[in-house]
């Protein structure tokens, strides 16, 4: 039987080491964990590769000592350890591991389109460094440099470029004081409407501003933004619950608010400072810039929360008047109260552009799981325990509300990427979805006052519920047009045929506010 003559080293005082001859076993990985007790007199249960690369099992060991053998190279070089983490700076993969270690890249769209763009950006994401799992959801489309709609796991390695410039962007669903009836025909939505004023301008004063946000406020530069909605997919929208299964806080026939926004410009702030020399740089886990852009992370995750909070109160202001009567002044007393009353409305808040540590990976057992990061870049975060997810279509569009699984057919979530599509995802770009204009004689009331009907081409015979869109920048009425994005029907079905979920419910949107210039109302 050959052996591989390698050196063993302790991983806490790597001084200290011993030349050994490897013999062909079933189970490498225990004979080198034998070693420490033969060879250091020390118990070890974890092993290393200089770098800092972990082998959880007897097959990430083998690979390394067949890749010895086929290019002829040195012995390896194992650290073993008692189960403290890995000492010393940590390094990529050398090219030849990092070679037989290849990102799999996995596109769950059996029925929904994919630009191959995004296909290309995709894969690109998969070779950067400590990459180990990235996967594309249905509503997968082409960003600037890397895909939205997707999924990254990392090992060892963070990446600002995968999580965007709108850290901490994500959709809060409210429960609302409106009733069905009100929303139920076109004067009713006009009326609801026409109350939604004053939302796009800064909040009250700086001071006032900083005791909302609290500890996760930025400076007056970017916190005059918070409590407004942004422009782009972002969005206010009221809605009604048309069916939905029990046990969740909602019931069919009331009238809900979601809320879609991100960190506005202080998320950009971050991913430029980190970012600007080089789009595609990683942050190596330990390292203090890390630390920095994780603190910097958590901060800007938070104050989208928080505005998205204050969007509520102020929409609420406008439509439920004396219950949301305010004080002349907002001091941090009155801000807690306000966060508390809003709390009581609020029936979930998730983030769809962040990073987030996780064991990985999630169908496997627990002592061959490992630390690893999870980027998502417009994607909805599904770990066990998450109870349901909104997932928007477009403006006259459902909402469907869909349920994470966790079974064989998607191995606990691994498939997925513990992830779930964010929305129906851009069917086409920005600069294509304009010439939409022509179809419609560039009159953007068929969009904004919209009448029921079966849409036509692009719409692929989507049925278009009636409603009312508040959007006064043309060019964004037609860039978030029906036609401009996947059927999110579709896109729920891709999700259930693969494991990942189930639609548990649908709201329809009656109300949507994008953008207003009171200046031409």
């Amino acid at each position: 039987m050959p052996h591989t003559r390698i050196l063993v080293k302790l991983n806490s005082n790597q001084s200290i080491s011993a030349p050994c001859l490897l013999p062909q076993t079933l189970n490498p990985r225990a004979q080198l964990l034998s070693y420490a007790k033969s060879k250091f007199r020390t118990k070890a249960t974890r092993v290393f590769l200089p770098g800092g690369e972990e082998l959880l099992t007897p097959q990430a060991v083998q690979e390394v000592l067949d890749l010895c053998h086929e290019r002829r190279t040195v012995g390896p070089t194992f650290l073993l350890s008692a189960g403290e983490p890995y000492v010393g700076a940590l390094a990529p993969p050398s090219p030849a591991r990092a070679e037989i270690r290849a990102c799999e890249v996995h596109v769950i769209a059996e029925d929904s389109y994919i630009d191959p763009q995004a296909i290309t950006q995709l894969e690109a994401a998969a070779k950067l460094p400590g990459m180990v799992r990235a996967v594309g959801l249905p509503d997968l489309h082409p960003g600037g440099k890397f895909p939205v709609g997707a999924a990254f796991v990392s090992e060892r390695f963070i990446y600002p470029s995968l999580v965007g410039s709108d850290i901490g962007c994500g959709m809060t669903l409210f429960l609302t004081g409106l009733t069905r009836k009100k929303l139920e025909d076109q004067t009713g939505m006009r009326r609801v409407a026409e109350s939604l004023r004053g939302l796009e301008t800064a909040w009250r004063s700086p001071q006032e501003r900083t005791a909302w946000l609290g500890n996760c406020a930025a400076g007056d530069e970017w916190d005059r933004s918070v409590g407004t909605i942004g422009g782009g997919n972002h969005f206010a929208e009221f809605q009604i619950v048309e069916e939905v299964e029990e046990g969740h806080g909602l019931c069919s026939g009331i009238v809900v608010l979601l809320i879609h926004s991100g960190s506005r410009r202080f998320g950009k702030h971050i991913l430029e400072t980190f970012t600007k020399d080089d789009k595609s740089v990683s942050l190596a886990y330990g390292d203090p810039k890390t630390a920095e852009y994780l603190k910097l992370h958590t901060q800007a995750c938070n104050w989208a929360s928080k505005s998205r909070d204050l969007i509520a109160l102020r929409i609420f202001e406008c439509i439920e008047g004396s219950r949301w009567a305010l004080p002349e002044t907002i001091d941090l007393d009155t801000a807690a109260h306000l966060n508390a009353r809003l709390q009581g409305r609020r029936v979930l808040d998730i983030l769809h552009n962040s990073v987030t540590a996780t064991l990985w990976p999630p169908h496997a057992e627990a002592q061959y799981q490992k630390p690893m990061f999870i980027h998502r870049k417009g994607a909805a975060p599904a770990p066990p325990g998450t109870p349901f997810l909104p997932l928007p279509g477009s403006r006259g569009t459902p909402t469907l509300l869909v349920k994470p699984l966790f079974s064989e057919l998607n191995q606990n979530g691994f498939k997925n990427g513990l992830s779930l599509a964010h929305g129906a995802g851009r069917m086409l770009s920005r600069n294509e979805a304009r010439g939409l204009s022509r179809k419609y004689n560039n009159d953007v009331k068929v969009l904004t006052e919209m009448k029921p009907m079966e849409m036509r081409g692009g719409g692929k015979g989507r049925v278009v519920t009636s409603g009312y869109v508040i959007c006064d920048e043309k060019e964004l009425v037609w860039e978030e047009a029906v036609e401009a994005y996947k059927n999110v029907e579709i896109v729920a079905q891709d999700l259930e045929k693969c494991g990942a979920a189930k639609v548990m419910g649908k709201c329809v949107p009656k109300v949507t506010y994008k953008v207003r210039n009171d200046s031409l109302s």
